[in-house]
Formats: C-alpha cells, sequence, structure tokens
C-alpha cells in the first residue's frame, strides 16, 4: 500500500532547511550556516521518513536495516571535513571508510552466519566497500564540477526514483517508501537550481546523501533480493551528470541531456527487475 505521509515529510523537511540555508529569494553571500544546514535538510528528510514508516526506532535498532538512518546522522560529522579546502581529505576517507565498513558488517550478520563463508564473506564486504568509496568519491567531484544548476540534483533525483521502483518491484514495499522519501529531498535542490543556479548547495552535502543512496542499494540488496548487476547499473547512473551540455552548463540545456543519459540504466534496471510471468 502507497504511504504519502514518508514523502511528505521529507519533502518538506528538507524545503524548509534549505530555504533557511540559502535563502533563494536575498541576493546576498552565502551564509556560514548553509553547509551544515543544507546537510541536515537531507538527513533529517530521510530521517523522518523513516520515522514515518516504522516508528521511532529504539537503540539498538530492532532491524539490522534501520541502522541506516544512524549512520546517514554521523554522517554530518563529516561536512567540516568536506568543506576544507586542505587537510581534510585523509581524515575524511578514512572516516567514510570507517562509517562504511561499521555499516556493511552490521547489517550482514546474519548472512555471514548461515549463508556465506569466509571467502565469499570477503568477496561481498570488500567489492560493496571498493564501490562504495568510489561512489562517495565520485559523487564528491560531480558536487564541485557540476555545482549550479538543476542538473545534477535532477540526475540523483532520477535515480532514487529508480531505486525506489526497482526496490518495490523486488517485493519489498517498506524499502522502496523509504527510497522514495529521498527522491522529495533533493526535489527541493531542483527548484534551487532552477531558481539559483549560481548556489553551490550540493558540494556540502555529498556525505549524508551518497550515504543514504549507498545503503539503499545495500538494504535492498541484502533484505529485498535486489541483483547486485541490477544494483550496479543504478550506481553508474549519476555518472551521467559528466556528459557535455547543450549551451551554458547550468541551464535547463544541460540538464536535458545528462538526464536523459541517467535515464537508459535506470531503465535497464528497471526492466531487469520486473517479475516473470507467472505460468497457468
Amino acid at each position: 500500500m502507497f504511504h504519502p505521509l514518508p514523502i511528505l515529510y521529507a519533502f518538506a523537511a528538507a524545503a524548509a532547511l534549505l530555504a533557511l540555508a540559502w535563502r533563494p529569494w536575498r541576493r546576498e553571500a552565502e551564509s556560514s550556516h548553509a553547509p551544515v544546514l543544507t546537510a541536515l535538510a537531507f538527513a533529517a528528510g530521510f530521517g523522518l521518513a523513516q520515522v514515518a514508516l516504522y516508528g521511532l526506532p529504539q537503540i539498538p535498532p530492532s532491524a539490522r536495516s534501520e541502522w541506516l538512518g544512524f549512520l546517514v546522522l554521523a554522517t554530518l560529522a563529516l561536512v567540516p571535513l568536506e568543506r576544507s579546502s586542505r587537510g581534510g581529505r585523509v581524515p575524511l576517507l578514512l572516516s567514510s571508510l570507517a562509517l562504511a565498513a561499521w555499516f556493511l558488517w552490521t547489517t550482514t550478520g546474519p548472512k555471514r552466519e548461515y549463508t556465506w563463508d569466509n571467502p565469499a564473506t570477503a568477496l561481498w564486504l570488500g567489492g560493496a566497500l571498493a564501490a562504495w568509496l568510489w561512489h562517495t568519491a565520485s559523487l564528491r567531484d560531480l558536487a564541485r564540477r557540476r555545482a549550479g544548476g538543476p542538473s545534477l540534483p535532477l540526475v540523483l533525483f532520477a535515480t532514487t526514483v529508480g531505486i525506489a521502483v526497482v526496490v518495490g518491484l523486488s517485493g519489498s514495499v517498506n524499502y522502496a517508501h523509504l527510497a522514495g522519501a529521498l527522491a522529495p529531498a533533493l526535489g527541493g535542490l531542483v527548484i534551487l537550481g532552477v531558481w539559483r543556479p549560481d548556489l553551490a548547495a550540493l558540494t556540502s552535502a555529498t556525505a549524508p546523501l551518497a550515504t543514504a543512496l549507498l545503503g539503499l542499494l545495500w538494504i535492498g540488496i541484502l533484505f529485498a533480493e535486489v541483483p547486485w548487476p541490477v544494483a550496479l547499473l543504478l550506481l553508474a547512473a549519476p555518472e551521467a551528470a559528466r556528459l557535455p551540455a547543450w549551451g551554458p552548463d547550468s541551464g535547463w540545456k544541460a540538464a536535458i541531456p545528462r538526464l536523459v543519459g541517467a535515464a537508459l540504466p535506470i531503465a535497464a534496471a528497471v526492466v531487469l527487475s520486473l517479475p516473470e510471468e507467472p505460468y497457468y
């Protein structure tokens, strides 16, 4: 059953915090609080959606997948490192590595105990950790290259919708709602990018955003039986933001080819996730 409340909560929280952070109706210098509030917008939107779906979490959570909300909140501590012009790269890498390793290890307890042998555990966790670090670094680079305009927010919006559809087709409605709740939070950035393409809002929010995207895909693989090739297709979709622009790099003409480029792997992932027709 479709539940609109998580999506409404995510959009309302993200939109309010983004408006407070950037005040796009004013032509003035960036507020010193804008980076933290932008990252908080995603974390708050995602957290409220999770509470709307599952209720207030226990500590420790009763379900392993609920650790994702705590992980997204923990990434807020990485915002100062993301903003550091020098000296923050190595601590940021090590902190991201530690958080990702902790989450991957925590969520795979039943698999490690009952399903995977030692080589399989090493292969799954090593591959997931490598993909996690690559995607986080790639998204951070994209946020710097496509700092303004709607291109990158639109591509990420399409990716989160794709994740929600794929997870839903795999049989987990709750996880699909959680993935879908991330899309409205990105919708606020799309509006901001159209309204004020000169604002580099996304550069300070890549840690919680990448963590939410990767965590949802990992949960989909573990608990919703999303095939890993499908997850890799969805992971590759944001790379479409690197496509060359038609006209000014921060306008709608730049966004169109990039959105089309992202739609190709997303569509392939959805097609591969369609259930086989039942036999009668």
